[in-house]
């Protein structure tokens, strides 16, 4: 399904912007 995948998608975002913020 479209939404799992946009989910995952979303997570993986916030983890790199977690990243480029804490470094």
């Amino acid at each position: 399904m479209v939404l799992t995948y946009f989910s995952r998608f979303s997570a993986w975002l916030q983890l790199l912007l977690n990243l480029e913020l804490c470094c």
